[in-house]
C-alpha cells in the first residue's frame, strides 16, 4: 500500500474471488487493507460498482438461421462432462459429482480427471468440439457464497455451443438466469435425484431440444466494461464514497453445503 494518500484520492476494492479466498488477506485485525477502501467493485450485488464475471444478452438469430435442435440433441452420444482443476473445495463439489456418477455417466477432464489439449481459458473451437459430444456441462462453484457465479457458466453461452449447464452454488440463479437454459442442483434433494433427472432428460429428445432452443437466444457479455463503469462512477455527481470495514462487508457471505445424500 502507498505510504501516503493524496487529498481526495479514493481507493477502490476490486475482487472476483469468493470471500473464502479473501478474508485472510484483507479482513484480519492487523491487515492494512481492512479499513483502506472507499468504494467496492465486485460481483456482489450490493457493491458500489457491480463487476460480475459476465452477463447474458437476449440476442436471437433470425428463425431462418436457427439450427434443428432435435437433430443436435440426437447427435450427442454422451451425457455429462466436467472440466475441473481444483480437486478439493469448500463446496464439496467433488464429493457431489462422485455421488452423481453412481447413477449417470460423467466424464471428467483436467487436473482432477483425464487430460485435454483444449484451453479452458479461451473456449475456442477445440473446446466447443469437445463439448459438442455432451448434453450437460457440470458448472459447480468451488464455494457456496452469496451472489458468487464464476466465468465457467457464462463461457457456455456462446454461439454454436449447444450444451446445457448444470449449476450449483450460492447465487440466486433462478432469478439471474433465463428459464429453461440450465438445471439447478438446488431443485433436487440429493445428488442421486439430480443424476436421475439428467439421465431421464438426456433420453427425451423433445424436452432436451427445448432447453437448447431456449438457451440459444442468449449470448454472454464479458466484464470488460468495468473500466467504463468505474470512470462513470468516479465522475458521477451522486458519488458517495465511505470508509469500508471489509471484514463486516465480507463476513457471513458463505455457508457450508447442505447434505446431498
Amino acid at each position: 500500500m502507498p505510504s501516503q494518500r493524496w487529498d481526495g484520492q479514493l481507493y477502490v476494492f476490486g475482487a472476483m474471488e469468493s470471500p473464502l479466498h479473501l478474508r485472510s488477506q484483507v479482513t484480519t485485525a492487523k491487515s492494512v487493507w481492512r479499513f483502506a477502501f472507499n468504494l467496492t467493485a465486485t460481483y456482489k450485488r450490493d457493491a458500489d460498482i457491480l463487476w460480475p464475471y459476465g452477463s447474458l444478452r437476449y440476442e436471437p438469430s433470425p428463425i431462418s438461421n436457427r439450427p434443428n435442435y432435435k437433430v443436435i440433441a440426437v447427435s450427442k452420444r454422451k451425457t455429462a462432462v466436467w472440466l475441473v482443476s481444483n480437486c478439493k473445495t469448500q463446496s464439496k463439489r467433488e464429493h457431489y459429482v462422485k455421488e452423481m456418477k453412481k447413477y449417470v455417466d460423467i466424464d471428467i477432464y483436467g487436473r482432477c480427471g483425464r487430460p485435454t489439449n483444449c484451453s479452458r481459458a479461451e473456449y475456442g473451437p477445440c473446446m466447443v468440439q469437445l463439448l459438442s459430444q455432451y448434453k450437460f456441462y457440470i458448472a459447480f462453484e468451488n464455494s457456496i457464497c452469496d451472489d458468487y457465479m464464476s466465468e465457467k457458466l457464462f463461457k457456455l453461452f456462446v454461439p454454436n455451443n449447444h450444451i446445457i449447464p448444470v449449476v450449483r452454488g450460492g447465487a440466486d440463479v433462478d432469478t439471474l438466469l433465463p428459464n429453461n437454459t440450465f438445471v439447478n442442483a438446488d431443485w433436487f434433494k440429493t445428488a442421486k435425484d439430480l443424476a436421475l433427472f439428467l439421465k431421464s432428460l438426456s433420453t427425451d429428445m423433445d424436452a432436451y431440444s427445448r432447453y437448447l432452443q431456449a438457451k440459444d437466444v442468449y449470448t454472454s457479455e464479458t466484464r470488460e466494461k468495468i473500466l467504463c463503469t468505474l470512470c462513470e462512477t468516479l465522475t458521477s455527481s451522486v458519488l458517495r464514497p465511505r470508509v469500508y470495514d471489509l471484514k463486516t462487508w465480507l463476513d457471513g457471505q458463505c455457508r457450508a453445503p447442505r447434505a446431498f445424500t
